[in-house]
Parts: C-alpha cells; sequence; structure tokens
C-alpha cells in the first residue's frame, strides 16, 4: 500500500509541477490562455499558492523513503536505572497490596499449550528435554522454561494480573542483583481505541507506533523517559509484561497480535510476557511466542488446604462451602474465592443450590458484595441512594469498557473519554426525524438559492450535492442499527416539518457570509462556492455532535451505506425536478446557467463544510455534549470528584495512583458487572 501511494504521489508531483503550476504562473503573469480560462483570472495567484504547495509536498512525499525509527543516540544518564527500578518496586508493591489482588494468595498452577503458539523455530534455541503434554507447573517455571517468552492464558478472575505482578517482582530482585532487564507492567486495553475526528484522517498502525505507545505507557506508569526507554529496549534492558490483551477491541485485537509478533522478531533477545483470556485470544491469530501456559482453576484440595493455612480470616467462607455443596462450583479462582469470602455470611448468598446457572450464581455473590460495600463509608464523604451509586458506576463501568481499561476518568477533568458511550436509547426516537431532515434540509435551501442563478436543470443536477454526503452518514445510522431503512410515512413528514427551520438558519448564515462576495471576478463560482458551504454546514455540525452521543464512524462507507445515501440523493433530486423543471416550462425559471462555476462551487463548498462542520461539531460541541446528556438523565454525577471518593470508601473503586483525582475498579470482572447490571 506504501508503495502504491507512493507511485501515485509521484505522477500527480509531476502532473502539477510540470503542466499545472506553469500554467497558473502564466495565467497569474497575464500571459495568454485559452479564452474558456479567462472567466477565472481572480483565480489566478490563489492557485499558484496552492497548487505550488501541492507540488512540494507530493514531491517530498515521493522523494522520501519508508519511515524508520530514530536511531538513538546519546547515553543514559548515571542513576536513571536505579531511578526506574525504584519506581517500578512502588507500583508493584502498591497494587499487590491492594486487597483484591492479594489477599487470596492460593497454590496458582499452570498447564503448558503449546498448540496455542506459532513459535519461529528458526529465531529461538528449544529445549531438549522439556516435557511434553500439558504438564503442570508454576507460572515462574513456565516462565524460566520459555525463554523468557510467554504467553499466558487463564479464565476471568483466574489470577493473571497478579501472577504477573509477582513475576515482576522477581524480575526486580533480579535488575537489582545480577543486572536483569528492567520489568514493566503494561494494560493493553487502551490500544487502538483512539478514533480520528474524520475518519480518512486515520493512520496506519505499524510495529513502530506500537512501540511508541508502549514506550509512551511506561513513561506514564514509571517514569521512564521514551528515548531511555527505546535505548534499554535495543539493548534488550527492558522486560515487556503486557496485561489485557482480551480487552483489546475484537477488531483490533488480530492487527495487535500481527505486530506483537513483528515487535518480537524485531527484538530478538526481548523479554516479553503476554496474558489475555482464553476465549477472546482464541478469536485471533497466534502469538509467535515461545511458549505458552493457561492459569488452571482452583481444586477443591487447593481451596481446603489455602483456607486451613489461612487461619480465622477465612471461617466463615469454610462454614458457608460446607452448608452450600454448590458454592465449590464458584471458588475456581483467587477472585472468588476474596469476594465470597467477604460475603460469606451475607443473606444473598445462601440458597445457591437452588439456582442452576453458574453466571446466575455469580451475579448473586456480586449484588450481595456491592450491598455489602455500600455500608462501609464515613458519613462526611456524602450519602447516596444505592441505586443511584450502581447507576453512577454502571455509566463509568461502560466508558471504562468503551476504552477497554478499568480506569475511571472524571467528567470534570476529561469529559471527551464520555464520547460514544450515551445509550442510543437516549436519542433513538430523534435519529430518523434527523435522517430526513438533515439531507432534505441541505436540498432546499440549495435547490432555493441555485434556481434562479444556475437554471432548472443545473439546480437538478447540483442541488443533490450537499446531500449526498449528509445522506451517506446517515446511512451509517442505518448500517449499525440505530434507524430502520426505509423511513416510515411519519419519519418523512416530521423530517420534512424539522428541515424547514434547518434550511432558513442555512439561508440566515448565507445572507451573513454573501458580503463581501468571495471572488469578485467570479461571481458565479462565488456563490456557489458559498451555497455548498451553508446548506452542508449545519447539517455536518449535527452529524458530528450526534458522532460524539453514539459512535457510529467507520473509516470506510460500505457498499450498504453508499447505496442507501444515494437512493436518498436520487430522491432529493427528483423532489427538485418536480418543482423546477414545471417552472421552466412556463418561463419562470431559465433552463440552463453556468454549470462548470456552479459545480466546482458546489463542490468545494461541499467538500469544506464536510470538513469543518465535522470537527466543529464532534470536536468543539462534542466534547462537552455527551456529558451534559448524561448528567441531564443522572447518569453522571454533577460532583463526580467527591463520588469518587464515595465509591473509594466502599472498595468499589480504587486509587489508580497516577494523581489524587484518579481511581479505577479493582478487575475487570467488575467492570463487565456493572455496565450490564448498573
Amino acid at each position: 500500500m506504501r508503495a502504491l501511494w507512493r507511485v501515485v504521489a509521484i505522477i500527480v508531483a509531476a502532473a502539477v509541477g510540470a503542466v499545472l503550476l506553469p500554467i497558473a504562473i502564466n495565467f497569474a503573469t497575464d500571459q495568454p490562455l485559452p479564452l474558456w480560462l479567462e472567466p477565472y483570472q481572480s483565480w489566478s495567484w490563489p492557485a499558484v499558492a496552492v497548487l505550488g504547495s501541492l507540488a512540494v509536498i507530493l514531491g517530498f512525499t515521493a522523494a522520501r523513503g519508508p519511515a524508520t525509527r530514530p536511531a538513538v543516540t546519546g547515553k543514559v544518564r548515571p542513576g536513571a536505572r536505579e531511578r526506574a527500578l525504584e519506581n517500578v518496586h512502588e507500583q508493584v508493591a502498591r497494587q499487590l497490596t491492594i486487597k483484591l489482588g492479594d489477599i487470596a494468595r492460593a497454590d496458582i498452577r499452570a498447564e503448558r499449550r503449546p498448540d496455542a503458539v506459532s513459535p519461529v523455530l528458526s529465531a529461538q534455541v528449544r529445549r531438549l528435554n522439556a516435557p511434553e503434554g500439558a504438564t503442570s507447573t508454576t507460572v515462574r517455571h513456565a516462565f524460566e522454561d520459555s525463554g523468557c517468552s510467554l504467553l499466558l492464558l487463564g479464565q476471568p478472575g483466574a489470577g493473571k494480573t497478579t501472577q504477573l505482578l509477582e513475576l515482576a517482582a522477581d524480575l526486580l530482585g533480579e535488575a537489582r542483583d545480577c543486572a536483569g532487564p528492567v520489568p514493566v507492567l503494561i494494560d493493553l486495553g487502551g490500544w487502538g481505541r483512539d478514533r480520528p475526528l474524520l475518519p480518512f484522517l486515520k493512520r496506519e498502525r505499524t510495529v513502530d507506533s506500537l512501540r511508541e505507545w508502549l514506550l509512551g505507557r511506561a513513561q506514564e506508569s514509571y517514569g521512564v523517559g521514551t528515548r531511555i526507554g527505546r535505548t534499554w529496549l535495543d539493548k534488550g534492558e527492558l522486560a515487556l509484561l503486557l496485561d489485557g490483551l482480551d480487552e483489546v477491541a475484537d477488531e483490533v485485537r488480530p492487527e495487535l497480535v500481527g505486530l506483537l509478533n513483528e515487535l518480537s522478531d524485531a527484538h530478538g533477545d526481548l523479554v516479553l510476557v503476554v496474558a489475555s483470556r482464553i476465549a477472546e485470544y482464541e478469536r485471533c491469530p497466534p502469538l509467535q511466542l515461545a511458549a505458552a501456559s493457561a492459569i488452571l482453576p482452583l481444586g477443591r484440595e487447593q481451596v481446603s488446604a489455602y483456607l486451613a493455612g489461612a487461619g480465622s480470616e477465612f471461617a466463615d467462607l469454610g462454614r458457608a462451602l460446607d452448608a452450600d455443596e454448590s458454592l465449590w462450583e464458584v471458588v475456581d479462582s483467587p477472585f472468588w474465592l476474596h469476594v465470597l469470602a467477604s460475603v460469606a455470611r451475607a443473606p444473598g448468598v445462601g440458597g445457591l443450590a437452588e439456582t442452576a446457572q453458574p453466571s446466575e450464581r455469580r451475579r448473586r455473590i456480586l449484588d450481595a458484595y456491592v450491598a455489602q460495600a455500600l455500608r462501609r463509608p464515613r458519613p462526611e464523604l456524602g450519602c447516596y441512594a444505592p441505586e443511584q451509586v450502581l447507576r453512577w458506576l454502571g455509566q463509568f463501568a461502560r466508558s471504562a469498557r468503551h476504552l477497554g481499561w478499568t480506569t475511571v476518568i472524571s467528567p470534570q477533568v476529561m469529559p471527551s473519554v464520555f464520547k460514544g458511550t450515551v445509550p442510543a436509547g437516549f436519542i433513538a426516537a430523534l435519529l430518523p426525524t434527523l435522517g430526513v431532515a438533515l439531507p432534505v434540509a441541505s436540498v432546499l435551501q440549495a435547490g432555493a438559492m441555485l434556481a434562479t442563478r444556475f437554471g432548472a436543470l443545473s439546480t437538478v443536477a447540483l442541488a443533490p450535492l450537499p446531500a449526498t454526503v449528509a445522506a451517506i452518514l446517515v446511512a451509517k445510522w442505518a448500517v449499525g442499527g440505530h434507524i430502520r431503512w426505509p423511513f416510515d410515512r411519519r419519519s418523512w413528514i416530521v423530517g420534512t416539518l424539522a428541515a424547514l427551520p434547518l434550511a432558513a438558519a442555512g439561508y440566515a448564515l448565507q445572507t451573513m457570509m454573501a458580503d463581501p462576495p468571495l471572488f469578485p471576478d467570479s461571481p458565479n463560482f462565488s456563490l456557489a462556492l458559498l451555497i455548498g458551504f451553508t446548506s452542508a454546514f449545519l447539517p455536518m455540525v449535527t452529524l458530528g455532535a450526534v458522532g460524539a452521543l453514539i459512535n457510529f464512524w467507520t473509516a470506510d462507507s460500505t457498499d450498504e451505506e453508499i447505496r442507501i445515501g444515494l437512493s436518498m440523493s436520487f430522491l432529493g433530486a427528483g423532489a427538485v425536478g418536480v418543482v423546477c423543471l414545471p417552472l421552466a416550462v412556463f418561463g419562470v425559471l431559465p433552463w440552463t446557467g453556468p454549470f462548470l462555476a456552479g459545480f466546482a462551487g458546489v463542490w468545494i463548498g461541499t467538500a469544506l463544510a464536510g470538513g469543518v462542520g465535522i470537527l466543529s461539531g464532534n470536536g468543539v460541541i462534542g466534547a462537552w455534549l455527551p456529558v451534559a446528556v448524561l448528567i441531564a438523565a443522572r447518569l453522571l454525577p454533577v460532583r463526580a470528584n467527591r463520588f469518587c471518593r464515595f465509591a473509594a470508601a466502599t472498595g468499589l473503586l480504587i486509587p489508580a495512583g497516577y494523581t489524587r483525582t484518579a481511581y479505577r475498579f479493582p478487575h475487570m470482572i467488575f467492570v463487565d458487572y456493572f455496565a450490564d447490571h448498573g
């Protein structure tokens, strides 16, 4: 794809620089030109500037080679490694002392899963005496046997993150004692979630961009500068422990796996461990790591031995297991061992034997855990109804799941993270009306303004142009399941009536911008440019704002979206023809007009309105509109920071450690629970 783009850039640069630019220069210096270009004399110097810049940009793009990672120069300052080890130690120790991640230290075992990875045999030295089959071992031994290149799999709550933290603690000791690599634990959940304001602005993801993203996360979490991290990575002095591959969005997870394979291949001595849930990993290509292990569920003997060694702290859980045999099916991981121990005497846990589905048992246990947690906070932190707490935590959880992490971001700190998280049902009733009103408003304004100057036939051809872009974006709603196509009669009637004030607002905007004209020597082009811009601007602003409420952006338009969009455009052209052609027959309107100037102006104006309008709606209005809607719907608290302190006192949120206002959910299981039930 890059090679094709370079060829296209070379051809276009040659055409612009060798043909169009000289013509424009001659035009600007009053040299003789064809007669059909004479009316556009006022365009000469703008054309020279635009074409000259285009030639330079395309020439530079065509001449430069493929992007390469800059060479690392300079030396790392003395003491940097010791400071990095201390920072990592503080973060790892803090996370290991969090109650949910540390209290249940059962004997975790793992079994080998050689079929889960596809190692490049030519790039490694295998152990000839390695045991075959699904041999039970510890995660630490599995890491050593793999040659420091391991895939760690497990069910939800199996203890993958805790095992990575303990492995990081072991590697920290080795780094201090024998100058081993500096371990950094990085959550992959946020990778690939960034979306451009416009789909065509999406940048291609490469192994270099992944490397820089990982180094950026290491800088945020551990203070390791990206240049220093790059130096250590190139020298094999950085160990990457990557958690949460399953939290990466399904549509980009295979791409991330491919980039991780490239990263591992580019750094042959890289210490790399990747953790993921089993079900999500099975839906993507295999990683090219040396080995894979899966954490085994806790058996009855392991749980009994753990309870016997835990003393009185888990006595209630032991009695609950003796009284209800069905609870043994739930206590199969450290997470559920701790949660059930916390609510062993809660009334909502009893009688689980009557519930056949394990998922329902776990839900009832979490219900009891949350109910018990809400009785913990101190009165001075505020008083909130349980239903209100669940509703607000549910919205925070939906935002966290949308971004692929467990972190809670306050809307007072960063409101943009709530883009695309407004429940579709809140604006579902408005979408069919807007789907009709936005293209119809564009057609009404463009048709009314074009008819008198450009003639009936030109109006029929040009008026649907501004509406076509809006119609294709509206078609994304239909393909995404937000609205039904074709629209029903009520949507057409209400949407057409709603289009009248939109068209009037567009006309008012056109009147404000009409004086003075943009190009006095080309009044037809100037008018068409203004009509194209003003008839498309307000619909595009509205579409951008709606895109901030419900995420319907895709990188490319599908055939179905284009078909629906063109169908709506043809309907608009037919409606304009029904009005304009009879008026031309009776002599009220001329049949033809300056079509070329009209086409160029309307097309350029529509393109400008599309970019400026969507950027304004999605970037400016969309930065605060979702939060305003969620607060108005009572899905977010007005005083979010105070509520987060309250939730942290309950244990349902825990400090993230980055800033005083940063919190996160204790586990991804809680994110799923609150997002589905909050």
